[in-house]
């Protein structure tokens, strides 16, 4: 298999990384298959062994698996690493089958950023030096929000499409 197999589909794509001997892929593996199966004429679903690939892992920029990457037409429109659960997955299956925006940040993960942005500011209000603690806090509460940023998004528009 090699990436144009991947990229010359016309319906949306689900591309996951894993290995045979990664927990949380084993974990996430009948998920998958339940995805795959609810969503088959609709959502195209590829699992891909990276120890097999890693060749096409490298040029997908996976760096950590397991790894999803849905692609449309030929475009990646979004990526989740690590494992998922079944709400995360139906809300990233779904949005791939009707066309609609995929965030990069699934809703559990992104108000779990925003509280623990919120921990790391209170507690800079009690440091002696508290510049750290914002910055931090800065840091994690962007990480929440930064597929919803225009900017960032013209940002990794521009990275993605300079050649590698």
């Amino acid at each position: 298999m090699n990436i144009s197999d991947i990229l010359d589909r016309t319906r949306p794509t689900v591309v996951e990384f894993w290995a045979p001997w990664c927990g949380p892929c084993r974990q996430m593996a009948p998920l998958l298959e339940e995805m795959g199966e609810t969503y088959r004429d609709r959502v195209h679903t590829v699992r891909i062994n990276a120890d097999e690939h890693p060749d096409l892992a490298r040029d997908m920029r996976v760096l950590t698996i397991p790894t999803m990457v849905v692609y449309t037409n030929g475009e990646e429109r979004a990526r989740r690493v690590g494992a998922q659960n079944r709400g995360d997955l139906d809300t990233l299956y779904a949005a791939a089958a009707d066309g609609r925006e995929i965030g990069s940040v699934g809703g559990r993960a992104r108000f779990f950023r925003v509280a623990v942005a919120a921990a790391i500011l209170l507690s800079g209000t009690e440091a002696r030096v508290a510049w750290p603690f914002y910055l931090a806090a800065g840091a994690v509460f962007f990480s929440a929000v930064h597929d919803r940023c225009p900017v960032w998004q013209a940002i990794k528009r521009a990275i993605q499409k300079r050649p590698a």
